[in-house]
């Protein structure tokens, strides 16, 4: 036992640890392996975070967080893009983070609907808010399948929807996850929907 142990300690050694702020957080992100962690310190960021095709594990997901959760990063909504866009990603988990929409036609956080997944994302201590533009813009969405989600103590302000999650026709389904301990406060429309399922 204790061999098998001392032979895997290289292999869990090799993650790395980033630390990065507005101006080289982009070059960084599509880098990102196995047991990552990028920690992103306190100011506004104004590109977007894609999180395109990323994949971590069960043992070593992606970490993408701020870094002090006294003074997250806020993220400044953008014309014509996602602030958080997901893509073909699995085992990714983002925290401590604030999303600011400025109520711009766009989404806080989407699994965007051209993915072919996006499975094991854990969202935690995320603060959304103004994203208000029409009750179509929504705090977090997904419109691709998705499974093993965890969305966890969220707060969630000033939106069109809250939660949108799957497709309005069943496509896309939305299941085999964990929603708990999230605040949503005035929205424009719903709260939180998930969809049903073919």
């Amino acid at each position: 036992m204790w061999l098998f142990c001392l032979c895997w300690l290289p292999w869990l050694a090799q993650a790395a640890e980033y630390r990065a702020g507005p101006e080289n957080y982009r070059e960084l992100l599509p880098t990102l392996q196995a047991g990552d962690r990028l920690r992103l310190n306190a100011g506004d960021y104004s590109r977007g975070l894609p999180v395109h095709g990323l994949t971590g594990t069960a043992i070593q997901p992606i970490l993408i967080e701020g870094a002090d959760r006294r003074a997250p990063p806020r993220f400044i909504a953008r014309p014509g893009a996602n602030t958080i866009s997901l893509l073909d990603v699995r085992y990714v988990v983002i925290r401590h983070l604030e999303l600011d929409g400025r109520n711009l036609p766009v989404d806080a956080v989407k699994a965007e609907g051209h993915g072919r997944y996006a499975d094991f994302v854990t969202l935690e201590n995320l603060h959304i808010h103004d994203h208000a533009a029409s009750q179509q813009n929504v705090g977090i969405s997904t419109k691709c399948p998705a499974f093993g989600w965890v969305v966890r103590n969220n707060l969630i302000e000033r939106v069109g929807t809250g939660m949108y999650f799957g497709d309005s026709d069943g496509s896309d389904p939305f299941f085999a996850s964990l929603v708990e301990g999230n605040r949503i406060v005035d929205p424009l429309g719903y709260g939180i929907q998930i969809k049903h399922q073919h």
